[in-house]
């Protein structure tokens, strides 16, 4: 087989849910030498967001979606000590959910979608002040600063948190907004570099191009 093949069983085996084929088929690839970066990106995370959108077009449960999450996390377990540090392009996100807006299933499902998709995420749970979004994006010199909400009387926060980030020349992240109450104009207008979406997958690739726009700069 040629690594396209090898690719196409590993992302396969993950749609189907196969946690144990997945981990076969992964560590046959890495046995017959496919690169590990192709691995994570055209089999693992490829197969993951396809789960994904099945998904949001209804043809799957959020519990398929976090089935697959886990089992990827899993074969990402056997292919990291095959990389060469951060070679395939993990950066760093600060996940919040803003102050005055307690609701965390869907920051936990976009922190468990943004992990899968090999993204290092510090998680400061939820009814953050502005403040504590640049602080944390400071210390751990974060690529980006992602901001959940579910309550649209929120936004006036996340706006003054876009201020702060922006305002902070020790500060070099991009902000990602996402939400039901959001959208490509809001985020715009409150000062974010880009709207995250409603859903852990739109998340995940949003955070993508947000990093290679910033890469790119």
């Amino acid at each position: 087989m040629d690594e396209r093949q090898y690719l196409e069983r590993i992302k396969q085996a993950l749609v189907d849910l196969n946690r144990d084929r997945l981990l076969v088929e992964t560590q046959a690839a890495l046995d017959e030498g496919v690169d590990p970066t192709r691995i994570i990106k055209e089999g693992l995370s490829a197969g993951l967001l396809l789960v994904g959108d099945q998904w949001i077009r209804k043809e799957r449960f959020i519990s398929h979606v976090l089935v697959a999450a886990k089992a990827m996390g899993a074969a990402q377990e056997l292919v990291e000590p095959h990389l060469a540090g951060d070679s395939w392009g993990a950066g760093k996100i600060v996940l919040g959910t803003i102050k005055g807006d307690l609701h965390d299933i869907g920051k936990n499902l976009v922190a468990l979608m943004l992990r899968s998709g090999g993204f290092e995420v510090t998680d400061i749970g939820v009814d953050v002040p502005a403040e504590r979004f640049v602080e944390t994006a400071r210390e751990q010199d974060a690529d980006i600063v992602a901001i959940s909400l579910l309550m649209s009387v929120c936004l006036d926060e996340v706006e003054r948190a876009c201020e702060l980030i922006k305002g902070a020349q020790d500060v070099r992240a991009r902000i990602l907004v996402g939400g039901p109450p959001v959208s490509d104009a809001v985020a715009r207008e409150i000062g974010a570099d880009m709207y995250g979406g409603f859903d852990a997958v739109t998340a995940l690739e949003s955070a993508r191009r947000l990093l290679s726009q910033l890469r790119a700069a």
